[in-house]
């Protein structure tokens, strides 16, 4: 289970004690939305960079603030690159298909087919309990955007689900 990122008021937490209560969530969460550790952890250390240096001019909510930063470095990423990296397509074996952690592999093989945004989405609701209008903030658009940029993710992972049935 992903431990869902504790947010409080910056000036009633220091630095030191934000990034060791939510290092792990945010690593999580850079991982789920970005589908690379290097680059998760990389996005996760340069959020907290600027984090750092934005540290006592937060009136609240550090996490969301690192959550954004995450996502824009993820955008940043993809329309520098603008193409996928083609990965070969594989099957299970059954004895693989039985190994532990199977299953999130699937999951994020599905996801990675998800355009950047739906899929950002769709974790901050799903995984961080994020509400639309948060989820809107972290991607920079509105609440009814943020909706319906995760019912089209849900909606494109059902077709793809039910197409490897």
């Amino acid at each position: 289970m992903i431990e869902p990122i504790r947010t409080t008021a910056a000036h009633t937490l220091s630095f030191e004690e934000f990034v060791l209560n939510n290092s792990i969530a945010l690593q999580d969460f850079a991982f789920l939305v970005i589908g690379n550790r290097e680059d998760a952890l990389d996005a996760v250390q340069d959020a907290l960079i600027g984090a750092f240096k934005h540290w006592h001019s937060m009136s609240h909510n550090p996490g969301a603030y690192v959550r954004r930063s995450i996502v824009n470095a993820n955008i940043t990423a993809w329309r520098k690159r603008r193409k996928e990296t083609p990965t070969a397509d594989f099957t299970w074996s059954q004895s693989q298909a039985d190994a532990p952690g199977v299953e999130t592999m699937w999951v994020r093989r599905i996801c990675g087919q998800l355009p950047r945004k739906q899929r950002a989405a769709i974790v901050m609701r799903c995984y961080e309990d994020m509400s639309f209008a948060d989820i809107g903030t972290a991607l920079g658009c509105s609440a009814a955007s943020a909706r319906s940029l995760y019912q089209r993710g849900v909606t494109k992972l059902r077709t793809i689900m039910n197409g490897e049935k």
